[in-house]
């Protein structure tokens, strides 16, 4: 009853576009691994959550699966790229209430073709990003760090390709939201993709040197990553033996005053200004246009597939 009331509870879903709107296949997909102990049991929760068809009564409905998976059963390969083989989750559900058995799927180990960040650069024009963001949690593992992203972007790659640059051991330390609108109780979520208008951004405005990185605007701000090694093996594929310094990092970007999030009050702006902010498309930074969306709504009803593996 306890894993129950757990998936219950990581199941919400805010919708961006009713069904009334040509755009509601665009809704984002909120792929996330987060950490949870129950009874002194340390597992990974993957999720799936998605819009779907609309309920008996009418109203936007929502699609959310939970694996349950014990820290023996992890892959090398961390939990994004786990998730993204497309096997693991269901994607529509037609069948009436009931208990899925244990181990009906398993995880399967994979490795990616190249540690080049592709999806990265066609996403921002600088595969460095991913480097950036696996940095960031090196360096920081309890401060988030942000990725804006506007609704049909394909975000599971991204976190795949940032967490193929990290040990082994490491990759399934990061817990991650492809589509991050509240924290839920109890629960840490290192990387945090919102939309340009989420509430969530707040909290990047209020976190010293929490790493930015702007999809729409093309921009990242924060972070001060310690050594380049990670952002120059996601631009060629290759590990550097020696650390590669800061400098070197700090000359590939041009400076960035905001990357699309709101200035703190104006007696802050000194402090802000002497913090290291970069900019992927070495051009000035403009302020993030807010794209005009349906207005958000709540789902109350969703078919909820709960496995444990």
């Amino acid at each position: 009853a306890n894993y129950v009331q757990l998936c219950e509870s990581l199941s919400a879903y805010v919708h961006v576009y009713g069904l009334e709107s040509p755009h509601y296949a665009q809704n984002p997909v909120v792929y996330s691994h987060l950490l949870a102990n129950l009874g002194g049991r340390d597992f990974s929760v993957l999720s799936r959550i998605a819009a779907y068809t609309k309920d008996y009564t009418g109203r936007t409905n929502k699609l959310a699966h939970h694996v349950l998976v014990d820290a023996a059963e992890r892959p090398a390969c961390g939990p994004a790229l786990s998730m993204d083989q497309g096997r693991l989750f269901f994607q529509e559900w037609t069948q009436e209430p009931r208990f899925l058995p244990e181990h009906r799927a398993r995880l399967q180990d994979a490795q990616p073709h190249t540690l080049r960040a592709e999806a990265w650069e066609e996403a921002l024009g600088d595969a460095g990003a991913a480097g950036l963001l696996a940095q960031s949690f090196l360096d920081a593992p309890d401060r988030p760090s942000f990725v804006v992203f506007k609704p049909g972007t394909n975000l599971l790659p991204l976190m795949a390709e940032a967490l193929a640059l990290l040990p082994p051991a490491r990759r399934w330390q990061v817990t991650f939201s492809t589509y991050f609108t509240a924290l839920p109780v109890g629960m840490k979520c290192a990387w945090r993709c919102c939309l340009p208008d989420a509430d969530a951004l707040a909290v990047a405005r209020r976190t010293p040197n929490a790493l930015l990185i702007n999809l729409v605007t093309r921009e990242v701000a924060g972070g001060n990553a310690t050594v380049a090694n990670l952002v120059e093996a996601a631009r060629t594929g290759l590990f550097a033996e020696a650390p590669v310094p800061q400098p070197t990092l700090a000359s590939d970007f041009a400076p960035s005053e905001s990357a699309g999030v709101d200035s703190p009050a104006p007696e802050k702006q000194e402090v802000v200004r002497k913090k290291e902010k970069i900019s992927i498309n070495r051009g000035a930074a403009t302020r993030l246009q807010q794209p005009k969306t349906n207005k958000i709504r709540k789902t109350r009803f969703a078919p909820i597939a709960i496995i444990s593996v």
